[in-house]
């Protein structure tokens, strides 16, 4: 889900309040805090920092430190129990039961939580509300921006080397853009079609422009990554798992050796028939010696851990670096191709193209199933849409308990807001804790997306027994990951420590490999550790201006 900034604050902003709107211009922590004590309430305040924003009177920087630190954005309470006490609430409101259902489904309680109804409760948190508004009311066309900007930069790309073939994908682009710009009802699923016949004809294109000397090279050595990665899973389930675990990791073991070395043995004769492979005795070396190594010659296994933990140790480093190795002779071979910067270009095309095709295909399925079943319209599903529904049903109630209810409502939406703004100029996703905790007093999650597939998190907890907590996370290398702890109590501290090995177990149960894991005092100085962490693995982090679920 893709959001242009400039268009959700145009849904978001009301109507100006000069004088406030002037106070905000040189508006600091305690200003803002002074601001709370006379008759200007938050919802003011955050809508006239949205106007701000978008006429950059202020920076993002100045806004977002202003949200992170004014102590009245911090009186906001636990959201999670505000909805709680928002449904007892509704039940004893005979016009509110209509809602009943869907705030019920906000309601879940950290033990029930999973994967899946942990990004539908984000999903559905409010916070993309107007994301989904903006999609949806795009117009008739059928496609994306996205994936009309995408269409327009390939065809550019063509126009460079003009062919026969080229032409036919070209027009194949036109029909797609023409029904677009048609606004034709109806057509998703041919359009989808459409898309995925071009995504193939592209991949041949490609193929076609390749070395055709080193196509069989690059494909196994593109065979061996996957591999690599597997062992170093292993290796790390290896490290963190029970001595009576061990038994099932030596079947996986049989498995990635047997291919390995059949991918070695075919890399070796692909190097040696093709004399224009450069560093050719090198990368032989290197073969030969993983091909001659024990793990490869020596069947017989055995289920002693300290054993296997050598052999993955070992057998991943080597075959790390042969990796590394196949990977600069391509890019060499690769120099001298005329076609290679075009290729380039086509594969980055043909990669986002895939993955809008992905959500392109997505969105088609639920749109049919929303035609079934009205109920399931990620509009009417949204929190902030029911509590805007909840509001306008109790605008015109004057007795107490609705007045209260309002109240409740109000401050809700003002909280929804707070990250929405949050999210804007901190060019991330931000959004309360969407679960019920005992645990918790307060809390919020932060998203991040970098360069080359690196992500970002960061989670920050008010924990009644153990107070504040952060957490900072790196995801690289599709699950490479480092997790700092920021714990205040030591008490805390130890018992995270006596627990890392179930940690780093749950971590490789869902695929993921700790790489380091961190635990500090959060008195230290958390800024600069914050920075460290979020640069460790990257040195400039590329974040967009839009917001993507």
């Amino acid at each position: 889900m893709l959001v242009s900034n400039n268009n959700l604050l145009n849904i978001l902003l009301p109507n100006n309040n000069k004088l406030l709107k002037e106070a905000l211009k040189e508006a600091d922590t305690q200003t803002l805090d002074n601001l709370k004590k006379g008759d200007t309430n938050i919802s003011d305040i955050l809508k006239n920092l949205f106007n701000e924003t978008k006429m950059s009177t202020k920076t993002n920087s100045s806004i977002e430190t202003l949200l992170k630190n004014t102590t009245l954005f911090k009186d906001l309470g636990n959201f999670s129990k505000t909805i709680d006490s928002l449904l007892k609430n509704i039940q004893n409101n005979e016009n509110l039961q209509k809602f009943k259902p869907q705030i019920e489904n906000f309601l879940k309680n950290i033990e029930t939580i999973n994967s899946n109804n942990l990004k539908n409760s984000i999903e559905n948190s409010g916070i993309f509300l107007e994301s989904k508004l903006l999609i949806q009311n795009q117009g008739k066309t059928s496609l994306t921006n996205n994936l009309e900007t995408i269409l327009n930069q390939l065809k550019a790309l063509l126009k460079e080397s003009p062919s026969q073939e080229n032409t036919k994908i070209n027009n194949l682009i036109d029909k797609i853009l023409n029904q677009n710009i048609k606004g034709l009802q109806g057509k998703e699923d041919q359009n989808l079609n459409d898309l995925k016949t071009l995504s193939t004809q592209l991949e041949s294109l490609t193929k076609g422009l390749q070395n055709k000397q080193i196509i069989n090279f690059e494909q196994l050595t593109n065979k061996l990554k996957p591999i690599l990665e597997n062992i170093q899973l292993t290796q790390s389930k290896i490290e963190n798992s029970a001595t009576n675990q061990i038994q099932n990791l030596n079947q996986v073991k049989r498995e990635v050796l047997t291919q390995t070395k059949d991918i070695l043995q075919n890399l070796k004769n692909e190097i040696i028939l093709n004399k224009n492979i450069p560093n050719q005795d090198n990368l032989l070396k290197q073969i030969d010696t993983l091909l001659q190594s024990k793990d490869l010659v020596n069947r017989n296994f055995v289920d002693n851990k300290s054993i296997l933990s050598n052999f993955h140790t070992n057998f991943s480093s080597t075959l790390e670096n042969l990796v590394n190795s196949l990977k600069t002779t391509i890019e060499q071979v690769n120099i001298k191709n005329p076609n290679q910067n075009i290729i380039q270009n086509f594969n980055k095309i043909i990669e986002k193209l895939e993955h809008t095709i992905n959500n392109f295909s997505n969105n088609f399925i639920n749109n049919n199933l929303n035609d079934k079943q009205i109920n399931n319209n990620p509009i009417q599903d949204d929190l902030k849409t029911v509590l805007l529904k909840v509001q306008e049903e109790l605008s015109n109630k004057t007795d107490s308990k609705s007045l209260e209810t309002f109240r409740q409502v109000e401050r809700m939406i003002t909280q929804i807001e707070y990250h929405q703004l949050l999210s804007i100029v901190s060019n991330s996703n931000n959004v309360y804790i969407p679960f019920l905790w005992d645990m918790l007093e307060d809390g919020s999650i932060s998203m991040k997306e970098g360069k080359d597939e690196k992500f970002y998190c960061e989670i920050n907890l008010n924990l009644k027994e153990f107070g504040d907590t952060k957490l900072f996370l790196s995801l690289f290398d599709k699950n490479k990951l480092d997790l700092t702890i920021y714990a205040s109590k030591n008490e805390f501290k130890q018992a995270i420590r006596e627990n890392l090995f179930k940690l780093k177990r749950a971590l490789n149960s869902v695929e993921l490999i700790p790489m380091s894991i961190n635990i500090i005092d959060l008195k230290k100085e958390v800024k600069e550790e914050k920075t460290n962490i979020y640069t460790k693995n990257e040195n400039t982090l590329g974040f967009g201006i839009d917001i993507k679920v």
